[in-house]
């Protein structure tokens, strides 16, 4: 008789504890929008550090605010959503040292471990030839998001 009650206990114990013990984050809006400006600024200052593009041209496979640039509206080169970004050169435009093309920049993915922890992939696209694409470790340390380590998936 014990055996019998043992043996479906058992089984249901081995289920209990295979299942995935932890619990999908749902960030609100704002956390989704300030890991992604610590993703693209991560781009900005480490990738594209001697950049002279003409603009950085940004998107996400978040959604964000169309405000969402304004963020950056200190930002030299300019930040502008991708489908705004500037192509080829302007007749009207001086030539200047600082007329490279445009980069491209995309937050493509955030996979949130939990309200402290994330992973952002992202790419970088400068020119016809150049392109990186990052996995980027980030915690939240004094109410900023740092990122801890990166991943190079693909370089060309």
């Amino acid at each position: 008789m014990i055996p019998r009650i043992l043996m479906p206990l058992c089984l249901s114990g081995i289920f209990v504890l295979s299942a995935n013990p932890q619990s999908q984050y749902t960030p609100n809006s704002k956390q989704v929008e300030d890991l992604s400006e610590a993703a693209f600024r991560y781009f900005f200052t480490r990738e594209l550090t001697f950049s002279r593009a003409e603009a950085f041209c940004i998107s996400s496979g978040n959604s964000l605010p169309l405000n969402f640039v304004k963020r950056f509206a200190d930002n030299d080169p300019p930040v502008v959503w991708v489908v705004e970004c500037p192509v080829g050169p302007r007749k009207s435009d001086p030539m200047t040292k600082k007329k490279e093309p445009p980069v491209r920049i995309g937050v493509t993915s955030i996979r949130w471990i939990s309200s402290i922890e994330a992973e952002v992939r992202g790419n970088c696209r400068s020119g016809e030839l150049g392109y990186t694409q990052l996995l980027l470790h980030f915690a939240k340390k004094n109410e900023r998001w740092v990122v801890n380590s990166t991943e190079t998936e693909v370089f060309s």
